[in-house]
């Protein structure tokens, strides 16, 4: 009775033999809907927390100023970004996963189709693939971000203690540690897998270059639409008699903070003109009007930033930011 079944201890690899594909796929399912679920949970809080992240910087995806260093802001904004597109990579490869596995379950029972889900199942292993080569990015930044926040608090004390540009500074350290750093890593994997015949090697497979191509559109779009421009009045309706001023307020953050490239104009029944906000706290300025200088009629605000923003018609991105309001005068 006891002849078909395997003697000896249980072991792990046993229970590996012992798993199914059915049963593998269903933890895949597990993993990634886990991952969705988190990170799109963490988006919403982190999307908004970026928009309003004061950098004091006019950012652009790719470019950098050639002048002077990144400041420390800049680049917490940039590693920020990069946590943040790598969040929306997972959820993008989740949801392809997860539909994959769905349209998979329907069409294995069609014998009309049979190369279907071959093709399905091929999608689903490698949206899979390349959620799991996200993790492994998250985890460098992770690492690097933890390896790099003493040092950059290390180069700011300098930096105030011998009255230098704490850009200079932490470039010079930067690259002082990040060198040795990256050749130990290199002699690291190449020990570690001997058999690498070059570091790029993981770049092999087609879905994870594919991986690091959205990764790459993924990172410039976190860097180019977590922007704050707006502006607003605290009453809309004043009247010219009234004695306290009207409060104009305009905000920025993200990568439109630099206030040089801000420009608010009011326009109304005398015609138009710019106004000169002045700054009360990082990233929010005011500007004061008196009621009794202004005519009656209807007037607009408008604070205008250049900077790439989501528009809703086509072709859904303009080149200029662009927030009004508006308040009314009346006797």
């Amino acid at each position: 009775m006891l002849a078909g079944l395997p003697l000896g201890p249980y072991t792990p690899t046993m229970e590996a033999q012992a798993t199914s594909p059915t049963d593998q796929w269903k933890e895949q399912m597990a993993y990634v809907s886990g991952t969705v679920l988190a990170w799109g949970s963490l988006l919403v809080q982190l999307w908004p927390f970026l928009a309003r992240f004061q950098t004091n910087c006019h950012i652009h995806a790719f470019v950098f100023a050639v002048n002077q260093p990144p400041s420390a802001a800049e680049l917490s904004y940039r590693l920020m970004a990069g946590v943040l597109a790598l969040g929306a990579g997972m959820i993008f490869f989740g949801v392809i996963h997860i539909t994959a596995r769905g349209l998979l379950l329907t069409k294995t029972s069609d014998v009309s189709a049979p190369g279907q889900p071959a093709m399905l199942s091929r999608i689903a292993n490698g949206t899979y693939d390349g959620l799991h080569f996200y993790w492994r990015l998250m985890a460098v930044v992770m690492l690097l971000a933890i390896v790099f926040a003493p040092i950059a608090a290390a180069a700011a004390v300098v930096a105030e203690r011998f009255r230098l540009k704490f850009s200079i500074v932490i470039s010079i350290v930067g690259f002082l540690v990040g060198f040795p750093c990256g050749v130990w890593f290199g002699i690291w994997l190449k020990r570690r897998h001997a058999s690498l015949s070059s570091p790029f090697v993981f770049l092999s497979k087609p879905h994870r270059v594919a991986a690091c191509l959205i990764f790459a559109v993924l990172l410039a779009f976190a860097v180019e639409l977590c922007d704050t421009v707006a502006v607003s009045v605290d009453r809309q309706l004043v009247s010219r008699k009234d004695l306290s001023p009207l409060v104009v307020r305009v905000m920025l953050g993200g990568n439109t903070s630099d206030a040089r490239y801000l420009h608010v104009t009011l326009s109304g029944p005398a015609g138009g003109k710019a106004l000169s906000p002045i700054q009360l706290q990082p990233g929010i300025y005011c500007v004061l009007l008196r009621p009794a200088e202004l005519v009656t009629g209807r007037y607009a605000l408008h604070a205008t930033y250049p900077h790439i923003a989501v528009s809703p018609t086509l072709p859904w991105f303009t080149a200029e930011i662009d927030e009004a309001s508006g308040f009314i005068v009346f006797e």
